[in-house]
Protein backbone atom coordinates (compact mmCIF):
# COMPACT_ATOMS: atom_id res chain seq x y z
CA UNK A 1 0.00 0.00 0.00
CA UNK A 2 3.12 2.40 0.47
CA UNK A 3 4.68 1.69 -2.67
CA UNK A 4 1.40 2.87 -4.19
CA UNK A 5 0.83 5.74 -1.81
CA UNK A 6 3.95 6.85 -2.97
CA UNK A 7 3.78 5.98 -6.60
CA UNK A 8 0.46 8.45 -5.99
CA UNK A 9 1.81 11.04 -4.94
CA UNK A 10 5.58 11.38 -5.70
CA UNK A 11 5.78 9.43 -9.02
CA UNK A 12 9.43 7.87 -9.62
CA UNK A 13 10.97 10.45 -7.82
CA UNK A 14 13.66 8.68 -6.12
CA UNK A 15 14.74 11.01 -2.53
CA UNK A 16 11.09 12.93 -1.07
CA UNK A 17 11.49 15.73 0.93
CA UNK A 18 8.26 17.21 1.90
CA UNK A 19 6.50 21.07 3.68
CA UNK A 20 3.13 21.27 4.53
CA UNK A 21 2.31 24.58 5.17
CA UNK A 22 1.28 27.91 4.36
CA UNK A 23 3.43 30.51 2.17
CA UNK A 24 2.88 32.65 5.61
CA UNK A 25 6.23 34.81 6.68
CA UNK A 26 6.31 32.57 9.86
CA UNK A 27 6.40 29.53 8.20
CA UNK A 28 9.37 29.90 6.67
CA UNK A 29 8.40 27.85 3.57
CA UNK A 30 10.77 30.05 1.48
CA UNK A 31 13.62 28.57 3.95
CA UNK A 32 12.50 25.15 3.23
CA UNK A 33 12.47 25.76 -0.41
CA UNK A 34 16.66 27.63 -0.27
CA UNK A 35 17.54 24.45 2.10
CA UNK A 36 16.13 22.22 -1.02
CA UNK A 37 17.80 23.84 -3.27
CA UNK A 38 21.37 23.45 -1.29
CA UNK A 39 20.52 19.88 -1.28
CA UNK A 40 19.99 19.50 -5.15
CA UNK A 41 23.39 20.86 -5.90
CA UNK A 42 24.24 17.11 -3.86
CA UNK A 43 21.29 14.75 -4.55
CA UNK A 44 19.99 15.53 -8.30
CA UNK A 45 17.20 13.20 -8.18
CA UNK A 46 15.45 15.31 -4.94
CA UNK A 47 12.09 16.17 -5.63
CA UNK A 48 10.27 18.89 -2.90
CA UNK A 49 6.67 18.39 -3.01
CA UNK A 50 4.81 21.21 -0.71
CA UNK A 51 1.35 21.10 0.62
CA UNK A 52 -0.85 24.38 1.02
CA UNK A 53 -1.05 25.86 -2.29
CA UNK A 54 0.43 27.76 -5.43
CA UNK A 55 4.27 29.29 -4.87
CA UNK A 56 3.89 33.19 -3.79
CA UNK A 57 5.86 35.75 -5.12
CA UNK A 58 9.27 35.35 -3.50
CA UNK A 59 8.79 31.55 -3.79
CA UNK A 60 8.17 31.55 -7.94
CA UNK A 61 11.07 34.29 -8.11
CA UNK A 62 13.88 31.99 -6.10
CA UNK A 63 12.74 28.95 -7.73
CA UNK A 64 13.13 30.61 -11.05
CA UNK A 65 16.39 31.78 -10.44
CA UNK A 66 18.02 28.53 -8.63
CA UNK A 67 17.13 26.43 -11.56
CA UNK A 68 14.80 23.73 -9.57
CA UNK A 69 12.33 25.01 -10.47
CA UNK A 70 11.04 21.54 -12.14
CA UNK A 71 11.71 19.67 -9.03
CA UNK A 72 9.12 21.40 -6.95
CA UNK A 73 5.59 20.70 -6.70
CA UNK A 74 3.38 22.65 -5.13
CA UNK A 75 -0.13 20.80 -4.13
CA UNK A 76 -3.45 22.43 -2.73
CA UNK A 77 -4.28 21.61 1.02
CA UNK A 78 -5.58 17.70 1.27
CA UNK A 79 -7.57 15.81 3.24
CA UNK A 80 -6.64 14.32 6.47
CA UNK A 81 -6.59 10.65 5.57
CA UNK A 82 -4.73 11.96 2.03
CA UNK A 83 -2.25 13.92 4.45
CA UNK A 84 -1.68 10.58 6.70
CA UNK A 85 -0.38 8.54 3.86
CA UNK A 86 1.58 11.34 1.89
CA UNK A 87 3.62 11.72 5.13
CA UNK A 88 4.20 7.90 5.39
CA UNK A 89 4.81 7.68 2.05
CA UNK A 90 7.73 10.48 1.95
CA UNK A 91 11.26 10.20 3.00
CA UNK A 92 11.46 13.24 5.12
CA UNK A 93 9.51 16.70 6.32
CA UNK A 94 11.26 19.57 6.30
CA UNK A 95 10.16 22.31 8.88
CA UNK A 96 12.67 25.01 9.36
CA UNK A 97 9.76 27.34 11.21
CA UNK A 98 10.69 30.63 12.38
CA UNK A 99 7.14 30.42 14.79
CA UNK A 100 4.99 28.10 15.35
CA UNK A 101 2.11 27.81 18.06
CA UNK A 102 2.18 24.37 18.42
CA UNK A 103 3.63 22.76 15.41
CA UNK A 104 0.90 19.96 14.24
CA UNK A 105 3.30 19.11 10.84
CA UNK A 106 6.07 17.70 12.09
CA UNK A 107 4.43 16.04 15.21
CA UNK A 108 1.94 14.44 12.38
CA UNK A 109 5.07 13.10 10.12
CA UNK A 110 6.76 11.72 12.96
CA UNK A 111 3.09 9.97 13.93
CA UNK A 112 3.07 8.68 10.54
CA UNK A 113 6.93 7.38 10.67
CA UNK A 114 7.86 10.62 8.18
CA UNK A 115 11.68 11.73 9.71
CA UNK A 116 11.57 15.09 10.53
CA UNK A 117 13.85 17.83 10.07
CA UNK A 118 12.99 21.12 11.91
CA UNK A 119 13.72 24.20 13.83
CA UNK A 120 13.75 24.36 17.42
CA UNK A 121 12.26 28.10 16.95
CA UNK A 122 8.49 28.38 19.50
CA UNK A 123 7.00 25.08 20.90
CA UNK A 124 9.00 22.85 18.22
CA UNK A 125 11.82 22.10 20.24
CA UNK A 126 9.01 21.09 23.14
CA UNK A 127 7.44 18.71 20.01
CA UNK A 128 9.73 17.35 18.35
CA UNK A 129 11.99 16.65 21.45
CA UNK A 130 15.16 14.75 20.31
CA UNK A 131 12.90 12.39 17.52
CA UNK A 132 14.18 15.00 15.08
CA UNK A 133 17.23 16.75 13.51
CA UNK A 134 16.90 19.96 14.74
CA UNK A 135 18.29 23.71 14.10
CA UNK A 136 18.22 26.85 16.06
CA UNK A 137 18.65 29.12 12.92
CA UNK A 138 16.03 28.52 10.62
CA UNK A 139 17.99 30.46 8.17
CA UNK A 140 20.83 28.38 8.13
CA UNK A 141 20.13 27.12 4.93
CA UNK A 142 23.26 24.91 4.51
CA UNK A 143 22.55 23.29 7.73
CA UNK A 144 19.11 22.14 7.00
CA UNK A 145 20.22 20.94 3.30
CA UNK A 146 23.13 18.43 5.48
CA UNK A 147 20.13 17.47 7.92
CA UNK A 148 18.20 16.44 5.10
CA UNK A 149 21.04 14.47 3.33
CA UNK A 150 22.01 13.06 6.08
CA UNK A 151 19.07 11.66 6.48
CA UNK A 152 17.84 10.99 2.82
CA UNK A 153 21.43 8.95 2.42
CA UNK A 154 22.03 7.44 5.39
CA UNK A 155 19.47 4.20 5.97
CA UNK A 156 20.24 4.07 9.66
CA UNK A 157 19.45 7.67 10.81
CA UNK A 158 15.96 7.34 8.83
CA UNK A 159 15.26 4.44 10.66
CA UNK A 160 15.80 5.47 13.98
CA UNK A 161 14.27 8.78 13.22
CA UNK A 162 11.49 6.88 12.25
CA UNK A 163 11.22 4.62 15.63
CA UNK A 164 12.05 7.76 17.61
CA UNK A 165 9.79 9.90 16.03
CA UNK A 166 7.04 7.30 16.61
CA UNK A 167 7.28 7.19 20.04
CA UNK A 168 7.29 11.02 20.00
CA UNK A 169 4.06 11.32 19.01
CA UNK A 170 3.12 8.78 21.44
CA UNK A 171 3.54 11.65 24.00
CA UNK A 172 1.12 13.99 22.75
CA UNK A 173 -2.16 11.18 22.58
CA UNK A 174 -5.30 12.80 23.44
CA UNK A 175 -5.77 10.83 26.72
CA UNK A 176 -2.22 12.48 27.90
CA UNK A 177 -2.98 16.01 26.64
CA UNK A 178 -6.57 15.24 28.75
CA UNK A 179 -4.66 14.29 31.78
CA UNK A 180 -2.08 17.14 31.75
CA UNK A 181 -5.09 19.86 31.61
CA UNK A 182 -6.92 17.80 34.36
CA UNK A 183 -3.46 18.02 36.29
CA UNK A 184 -3.36 21.62 36.00
CA UNK A 185 -6.90 21.85 37.05
CA UNK A 186 -6.61 19.83 40.19
CA UNK A 187 -3.33 22.27 41.05
CA UNK A 188 -5.44 25.41 40.57
CA UNK A 189 -8.17 23.91 42.77
CA UNK A 190 -5.76 22.81 45.48
CA UNK A 191 -4.38 26.38 45.86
Amino acid sequence: DLAKARQRWFGDAEHVVIHVGKASVYKNRIGAIKAFSLLRARLKDARMFLVHGIPDNEERLFLAESGCRQAVTFLPAISAEDLRVFYAAADVLVFPSLYEGFGWPPLEAMACGCPVVSSTRASLREVVGDAALTIDDPHDYQRIADLLFETLTNAATRQDLQRRGIERARAFSPRKALQAVADVYEQVLRQ
